[in-house]
């Protein structure tokens, strides 16, 4: 339908006037996974177009820290992403089909962070 010219309808999958901004879009083999900085904080979302509209949910990593996508799949609805923080390396995760997250590899440790803590005050 988009090929042969005929009116098509768009539809809205992030309003900026919920807060934040978009830092990354990728499409996967039925959803569309993207990146949001709200309030110095990186929040990352599924999202489904079902019954004619975007459905959203969260991947949870933890409160805080920056996430990336590190690649993704057109044909499976699977992906790789990194997290970190001030206190935690680098980690690279797995996201499946099915919506399990599993840790893949992080970058070694260069200081003990259980005793610390990092907090947003805003």
């Amino acid at each position: 339908e988009l090929l042969d010219g005929s009116p098509q309808k768009a539809s809205v999958v992030f309003d900026p006037a919920e807060g934040g901004t978009v830092e990354g879009v990728d499409a996967i083999a039925s959803r569309v996974v993207v990146t949001i900085n709200r309030d110095v904080r990186t929040e990352l979302y599924r999202y489904s177009f079902e019954q004619g509209e975007w459905k959203r949910e969260p991947v949870a990593l933890g409160e805080g820290g920056s996430i990336s996508l590190a690649s993704t799949s057109r044909v499976r609805d699977e992906f790789f992403l990194t997290h970190e923080d001030f206190l935690t390396p680098t980690t690279m995760h797995h996201r499946d089909e099915k919506g399990a997250l599993t840790h893949i590899k992080s970058l070694p440790a260069r200081f003990q962070a259980s005793p610390l803590l990092s907090e947003q005050c805003w």
